[in-house]
C-alpha cells in the first residue's frame, strides 16, 4: 500500500469509529502534510478576469485554534450543567427525611383551617360548608390534604382530597360509608399517589383499605382472620406496616390474643408477615389502657425502611421496641419503668419521641395527662419535653425539619410546639393561640429546603 492509500485508509477508519475524542497517532500531522503539498486549483477561466488567489492560513494553526475553543465551550457546558443539577437537587423535596416547615392544617368545629406555626398568619378556613370535615393529613409532597367528610348528619362518611389551598376538592371513596373512621388521619404513600386507612370496629374487627389519591382502585388489603388497623407506608412505598389481632376477638381479651403484633403487607395484599416477636406488640389495646383511637398510633418506620418502632408489653407497663425486616432480634430501648406509648421516629431517624401517661389517669384526651419525651434511637440522651410539665395524653408528631415536637396542652384545645433542646431545663414551648381551639388532629406541611 502506498503512503497516500495508507493515509486515506486511516482517515476512513477514524470516521467509521464515530470520530473518537483522540485521533490516531500522527493523523493530524499527516493531514497537514498532505494539504501542504496539494497544488492550488487554478481559478476558472470563463472569459472573465481571473480572481486573485489568496493563500490560506496554516492548517495546523487553524486546527489548534478551533480545537481549543471547542474544548473550552464543552467544558463550560459541562460545568454549567453540573451546577444546575446541584442547585436543583438542593431544592428538591425528598420523599422521606427532613424538610422545611410549612403551614399547619387542623380541624375545628367541623371545618379545616390552615395557619402558620405562629398561629396568626395565613389563617384560613379551607372547607367552610355545612358538612363536617375532620382529621386532615398533608401529603408528603406538601401539595394536597386528605380529610374525612360527612355531608349531612347520618350521611355516609367518605374520604376527600383537596389541594393545599383548598381548591379542587374530590371525594375519593364515593358511596362507601366509612363511619367511625373520621377520627383517624390517613396514611399517604411516600410518592403522594395513594392513601391507606382502616375502617370497622376498632376493638374487634377492622379492615385495611388503599385508594388512589385520584379516587381510583379502592380495595381491601389482606383477608383471612386478622384484623388490621393503624397503617404506615414504608419509605419506598412497597410495604404497609399495621397493628394486627384476631378478627372478632376483642384486643383486650384474656387470655391475650397471640396474634396481636406488628405486621407488614404489600399494598396489593400479598406478602404479609409478622415483624414483632414480643407479646402485646403494637401498643395499648383500648381506652382503659390508654390505647384506643384517641392515643393509638401506627408503627413508625426508620428512614432507611429497615426497622419499625412500636410499644409492646402488658397494659400499663409498655416498653418500646424496634423490629427489623431482616428478621433479626427485636431490640428493646432501655428506659426507666413506666408505660411508654406511641413512639415515632424523627424525620432523620436519629431520635424517637413518645409519651408516658402520668399516674392517676382515667382516660386519654382531656381526661388524662402525660409527660412527653425524646430519646436517641440508640437509647441515649433521654429528654423530658416542656420541662417535664404535664401535657395532654395524646399522640405526638415531629415537625418536618425534626427540630420541634408537636403536642397538645392539658385542655386538648391548644396546640403546642415543644422545642427540642440539649437539656430539659432549657425546653421551651411555642403555643398556637388558644383562640384557634383545636378540636382534633393537626398536620404539618413539608416543603423543599
Amino acid at each position: 500500500m502506498i503512503p497516500d492509500d495508507r493515509f486515506e485508509q486511516e482517515l476512513v477508519d477514524w470516521f467509521i469509529s464515530d470520530a473518537p475524542a483522540d485521533a490516531p497517532t500522527g493523523l493530524l500531522q499527516a493531514v497537514v502534510a498532505r494539504t501542504s503539498t496539494i497544488r492550488p486549483r487554478r481559478t476558472w477561466s470563463i472569459g472573465v478576469r481571473r480572481l486573485p488567489e489568496r493563500s490560506a492560513p496554516s492548517g495546523r494553526a487553524r486546527s489548534s485554534w478551533q480545537t481549543a475553543w471547542i474544548l473550552l465551550v464543552v467544558a463550560l457546558i459541562v460545568i454549567l450543567g453540573i451546577g444546575l443539577l446541584a442547585v436543583g437537587s438542593s431544592h428538591q423535596l425528598l420523599l422521606v427525611g427532613p424538610a422545611r416547615n410549612g403551614l399547619i392544617a387542623y380541624d375545628n368545629q367541623g371545618d379545616i383551617f390552615l395557619v402558620d406555626p405562629d398561629g396568626k398568619s395565613h389563617l384560613r378556613n379551607l372547607t367552610s360548608s355545612s358538612a363536617r370535615e375532620l382529621s386532615p393529613s398533608f401529603s408528603p409532597d406538601g401539595t394536597k390534604i386528605a380529610y374525612w367528610s360527612e355531608l349531612t348528619a347520618g350521611s355516609p362518611v367518605s374520604l376527600w382530597v383537596m389541594n393545599a389551598d383548598g381548591s379542587d376538592k374530590q371525594d375519593v371513596t364515593g358511596k362507601a360509608d366509612f363511619l367511625g373512621s373520621e377520627g383517624q388521619q390517613v396514611a399517604w404513600s411516600p410518592d403522594s399517589r395513594f392513601l391507606a386507612f382502616h375502617a370497622g370496629d376498632y376493638y374487634s374487627t377492622s379492615q385495611l383499605y388503599v385508594v388512589g389519591a385520584n379516587g381510583s382502585d379502592l380495595h381491601v388489603v389482606g383477608g383471612g382472620t386478622l384484623s388490621r388497623s393503624d397503617p404506615a407506608w414504608s419509605p419506598d412505598g412497597q410495604l404497609i406496616a399495621f397493628r394486627g389481632h384476631t378478627t372478632g376477638l376483642p384486643s383486650d381479651a384474656y387470655p391475650p390474643d397471640p396474634a396481636i403484633g406488628v405486621y407488614v403487607i404489600a399494598p396489593d395484599g400479598t406478602g404479609q408477615r409478622r415483624i414483632s416477636t414480643s407479646a402485646g406488640a403494637g401498643g395499648a389495646p383500648n381506652q382503659t389502657g390508654f390505647g384506643g383511637p384517641a392515643i393509638a398510633t401506627s408503627p413508625s418506620w426508620s428512614t432507611d425502611g429497615q426497622s419499625l418502632v412500636y410499644a409492646t408489653g402488658a397494659t400499663g407497663h409498655h416498653i418500646l421496641a424496634v423490629g427489623h425486616l431482616d428478621g433479626s432480634k427485636e431490640q428493646v430501648i432501655p428506659l426507666p419503668p413506666g408505660d411508654h406509648l406511641v413512639p415515632i421516629f424523627s424525620p432523620d431517624g436519629s431520635r424517637i419521641a413518645f409519651v408516658d401517661p402520668n399516674p392517676g389517669n382515667d382516660g386519654a384526651g382531656e381526661n388524662g395527662t402525660a409527660t412527653d419525651y425524646v430519646i436517641g434511637a440508640d437509647g441515649t440522651g433521654l429528654l423530658a419535653l416542656n420541662g417535664g410539665a404535664p401535657l395532654c395524653l395524646c399522640g405526638v408528631r415531629w415537625s418536618p425539619d425534626g427540630q420541634l415536637v408537636f403536642g397538645y396542652s392539658t385542655t386538648y384545645s391548644q396546640a403546642e410546639f415543644l422545642a427540642i433542646t440539649p437539656s430539659a431545663s432549657d425546653a421551651s414551648t411555642l403555643s398556637v393561640p388558644a383562640s384557634i381551639n383545636l378540636d382534633g388532629e393537626a398536620t404539618w406541611q413539608r416543603l423543599a429546603p
